[in-house]
């Protein structure tokens, strides 16, 4: 007889969880743009966040620590010159250079899943300041925490 529990099926209801902002930035028109998420899961094995870029946010690029696989639910957005638009399902290896993100003039819902940590690190922080600077836009000091 095992010590393992068996496998179950998880139902996760994604309105059962807290939105919370992770990064906001100001535009030249005045408008506080954000990236919101909501933790569906945390755990060593997985973590899993349905997140919302707002309309033309700006992401620095970046690298993850583990496999991504993100679910382009709504809308569109480019990582670097790469357009991507919903529906869409983007396989992102284990240090594979995303970004940086701008959100369409929709915006953009994704699923996110991350198979291990989601910690991440930024690259190229000169170019992403001199993007911010050309696009007018100025990233606001601060990030809100996941209410875990």
């Amino acid at each position: 007889m095992s010590d393992h529990a068996a496998p179950t099926l998880m139902v996760m209801p994604i309105e059962d969880t807290s939105w919370y902002e992770v990064l906001h930035q100001q535009h030249p028109d005045g408008r506080v743009v954000r990236i919101r998420q909501k933790a569906i899961e945390r755990s060593a094995e997985r973590n899993m966040f349905w997140t919302i870029y707002e309309p033309g946010f700006v992401l620095r690029q970046h690298v993850h620590v583990s496999d991504q696989i993100t679910h382009l639910v709504e809308g569109e957005f480019y990582s670097g010159e790469t357009l991507c638009r919903a529906p869409a399902v983007l396989v992102l290896k284990k240090g594979a250079l995303f970004g940086p993100v701008v959100a369409g003039p929709e915006g953009a819902v994704l699923l996110e899943i991350f198979i291990g940590s989601a910690d991440s690190s930024p690259t190229d922080l000169p170019g992403f300041q001199r993007l911010l600077e050309e696009k007018g836009i100025r990233q606001l000091p601060g990030l809100a925490t996941d209410p875990k």
